[in-house]
């Protein structure tokens, strides 16, 4: 799959891009559209689930994914 905003190859469930920070333009769930949410200052979405996450983890807290 690639990235709808900077055009890199991500794996299939991302729907955060590792490389650009941006939604990659489809949600895992169906192929809908994802949201362009705000996260906290300090804080950023997980590069698979879309959770938001602190900056300083290198583990999403809700599915275990390693950050960028």
């Amino acid at each position: 799959m690639r990235c709808a905003n900077c055009g890199a190859n991500v794996q299939q469930n991302y729907q955060v891009c590792p490389y650009c920070g941006r939604p990659t333009g489809m949600s895992s769930s169906y192929n809908v559209p994802s949201a362009n949410d705000a996260v906290p200052f300090g804080s950023k979405p997980c590069v698979s689930c879309g959770k938001t996450v602190k900056g300083t983890d290198q583990f999403c807290q809700y599915c275990g994914t390693k950050q960028w």
